[in-house]
């Protein structure tokens, strides 16, 4: 199971880009910079995290929004 979000810079999350299971091998994902609700992102600072439930912490990546 991989559950792959996105947080603002006060750990907030705002938008859940996948909560499944994936199969072996390359996958794409198209993050939107959106909220949930369906909202532009405000202009700011950003981070994926890539949980797969295990005990060490998720893989990050961040990226702004200008």
């Amino acid at each position: 199971l991989l559950r792959i979000t996105v947080e603002n810079s006060f750990n907030r999350e705002v938008q859940l880009v996948a909560d499944r299971t994936f199969e072996g091998g390359s996958h794409n994902l198209v993050i939107e910079y959106t909220d949930h609700s369906g909202q532009p992102l405000p202009k700011g600072l950003y981070f994926v995290y890539f949980n797969n439930g295990s005990s060490t912490a998720p893989q990050t990546q961040r990226f702004f929004v200008e």
